[in-house]
């Protein structure tokens, strides 16, 4: 049975929600192998949406064989160190995921023992209800939970909505990291916050 996250936009981050009107109660829960085709259906649309406008046709195409493939996410989903977790729409269909990896270690997050968010998407039609908030509200407490000190993410530096989200919600920038897309090497800034409660950084 699937561990499930009830929150209401909460957890402790700071509320970034426009006008302050808090969002919908959304449930989290950790995927499972019947998600996988879910996962990579998501996974290719959401991420055409985010990256074809501004990139080779090529270069997306070779990303999305790279990273998205029922085999590919299917194997992720075995590994120890990977929770997936998801949230699903009122359909039934899954509105948004987050990779989540425990530990990851990477140069310039100094942390004893990081956990990473590697892929945070949500669904362009259920955008603005409070999704990625709680996807990441729920990757802080799996990783907590597991010991984690530290959560961190990659994010590409030509995508100011994402950006601005992480800000929104109480992550830094604190380095930056070079991420081989397709052809083209790209930048991406690394965003982190700690898990420690008596920790401001």
């Amino acid at each position: 049975m699937s561990a499930a996250f009830s929150l209401v936009g909460g957890g402790r981050l700071p509320c970034g929600y426009p006008d302050g009107v808090p969002a919908l109660p959304v449930t989290v829960r950790v995927a499972d192998l019947p998600d996988v085709p879910g996962l990579v259906a998501l996974g290719v649309r959401t991420f055409v949406d985010t990256y074809a406008a501004a990139n080779d046709p090529a270069d997306v195409e070779a990303q999305v064989a790279a990273t998205y493939s029922e085999e590919l996410v299917g194997a992720a989903l075995r590994d120890p160190s990977v929770t997936y977790l998801v949230v699903d729409d009122d359909g039934g269909r899954l509105a948004g995921f987050a990779k989540v990896v425990v530990p990851s270690h990477e140069e310039g997050i100094e942390a004893d023992r990081p956990a990473e968010i590697s892929q945070l998407y949500v669904d362009s039609g259920q955008k603005g209800r409070g999704i990625g908030r709680a996807l990441v509200d729920a990757g802080a407490a799996h990783a907590r939970g597991l010991g984690c000190d530290y959560l961190w993410l990659g994010v590409w530096e030509r995508n100011p909505p994402a950006i601005a989200f992480y800000e929104r919600i109480g992550l830094r920038q604190v380095g930056t990291h070079h991420f081989q897309f397709g052809s083209d090497l790209q930048t991406d800034l690394l965003m982190g916050m700690s898990l420690m409660v008596s920790d401001s950084r």
